[in-house]
């Protein structure tokens, strides 16, 4: 039987640690204070030992050191060296002041048998279709059975940049920030976002509230630089929201947020910035998405209305069977032929079972051709609405 695959795919770039004063290799500050001086010491290249050295900053803090277990376990394979190698040098020194992860993810949606759905066991060539598509090295797999399709959620591992042109301090910030995107931020929250929020603003605040966002990012990495007792050179916009000793936020989340978003110098600048388009950019994307669907639904109805003329027509073979199995079983008991009744018998029962079979095959594509037909009035009223903003 034929299967139907329907894939979504999105990036969502996240930068941060625009929170401290650029520093240059060369600085004033290199004399006076090491973790003043340009991180790269001066050089053009990065390795792994160049981020340890950075990194051991952290080595007493606790919430640096279970985050970079996760990262090394997670994002590394195992060990450090992985785990650096998903890190590089901003090719571009003004994508971001201290750093950018990109992140990414490509789901694969497949079609369900009707001959599953009705009776469960999933066919060996759907195992197979499944195992070809979760083969590789994502950050994150998951498999999601729902009643017509059956979703591959496929996250990327992320990769992440530092600038070249920040402090030894800056970097160990940035780091830690940019480390809290790669393994918390989900790059579908702004499609699902997109689909129910139609404010931009509302959807800003939202991006940067959400799970491995700006916000958390920046109290985990603004925290761990202030734990380090080092606030002399800080002259962020969100630096009075924290406590200079503890490095806890002291203001509800949704005041950084807006810290985040607004312009400078009062803010760091993000709405006019790095989010300025991810208001119709993730529109875009979730009009894509829902057109993937939408098509694999159509396909998917077609195969249920093939099964159900199928089935109908082979309830009508399987009765006329039966009833001449039924007959042929009289006429052989009224004429004493035992060997003839045994086999219309055996007959019956095969006809009967595959009546049984077929009822059930009919049941199984007339009910999942219901909810499709409900999902396409539901994707279709969604495309409906995402395309009526001038925005886009």
């Amino acid at each position: 039987m034929r299967k139907w695959l329907a894939t979504l795919g999105f990036v969502l770039l996240l930068a941060g640690c625009a929170s401290l004063r650029r520093n240059v290799a060369g600085s004033a500050f290199a004399d006076q204070d090491p973790l003043s001086a340009n991180w790269l010491g001066g050089t053009s290249t990065l390795t792994a030992e160049r981020i340890a050295a950075v990194l051991a900053l952290g080595k007493s803090d606790p919430v640096v050191q279970g985050l970079l277990r996760e990262a090394t376990e997670r994002l590394g394979g195992g060990t450090f060296e992985g785990l650096a190698a998903r890190v590089s040098l901003c090719a571009d020194p003004e994508v971001a002041e201290g750093g950018l992860t990109r992140t990414e993810f490509n789901d694969v949606s497949v079609v369900r048998t009707v001959e599953e759905i009705a009776f469960g066991p999933r066919p060996e060539s759907t195992e197979r279709q499944l195992a070809a598509v979760q083969a590789g090295s994502f950050l994150d797999v998951r498999v999601v059975t729902l009643p017509d399709f059956i979703r591959v959620e496929r996250t990327m591992l992320p990769d992440i940049c530092i600038s070249d042109r920040v402090s030894v301090l800056q970097a160990y910030e940035a780091i830690v920030h940019e480390l809290v995107h790669a393994l918390r931020a989900d790059p579908r929250s702004q499609i699902a976002l997109a689909r129910t929020v139609t404010d931009e603003g509302a959807f800003r605040t939202a991006t940067v509230l959400a799970r491995g966002g700006e916000v958390e990012a920046y109290v985990t990495g603004m925290s761990a630089r202030l734990r380090l007792h080092r606030s002399e050179s800080l002259t962020s916009p969100i630096v009075n929201l924290f406590d200079p000793q503890s490095g806890e936020l002291g203001a509800p989340p949704i005041a950084l947020a807006a810290r985040i978003l607004a312009d400078r110098p009062q803010g760091l600048g993000y709405a006019s910035g790095l989010l300025r388009d991810s208001y119709p950019n993730a529109r875009r994307s979730a009009r894509a998405g829902l057109s993937s669907l939408y098509t694999l639904a159509v396909e998917a109805l077609r195969d249920r209305q093939s099964h159900i003329d199928t089935a109908m027509a082979n309830i009508v073979i399987h009765t006329n069977n039966i009833a001449a199995h039924r007959h042929n079983i009289q006429v052989a008991s009224s004429r004493g032929n035992a060997a003839l009744r045994a086999q219309e018998l055996a007959a019956l029962v095969v006809s009967e079972e595959s009546l049984a079979r077929t009822k059930t095959i009919l049941e199984a594509a007339g009910s999942s051709k219901a909810r499709l037909a409900e999902e396409l009035t539901s994707v279709g009223g969604q495309l409906t609405a995402l395309r009526s903003d001038p925005r886009d």
